[in-house]
């Protein structure tokens, strides 16, 4: 798989300045995060011989960006 880096920087455009997500899908991220964690660290999935184009470890980068983007909306919000 291609990944075309002019791709990336306009999908990077179209996305809001601020990812605001609600309770229940910081909860459901950070579920992710812990699971896709436990799979690669698992001995069964060491045994595997799997090269995909995307990585559980490119998946747990994302989510985690995802979760540090909330982390940074939160801190620039005025408290009322």
């Amino acid at each position: 798989m291609n990944i075309n880096l002019h791709n990336l920087e306009a999908i990077n455009k179209v996305l809001p300045e601020r990812a605001i997500f609600n309770q229940n899908q910081l909860r459901k991220l950070k579920t992710c995060s812990r699971w896709l964690r436990e799979i690669q660290e698992s001995s069964e999935f060491k045994q595997l011989e799997y090269c995909p184009d995307v990585t559980l470890g490119d998946a747990i980068q994302a989510v985690n960006e995802l979760l540090n983007e909330q982390n940074h909306c939160d801190c620039g919000r005025e408290t009322r």
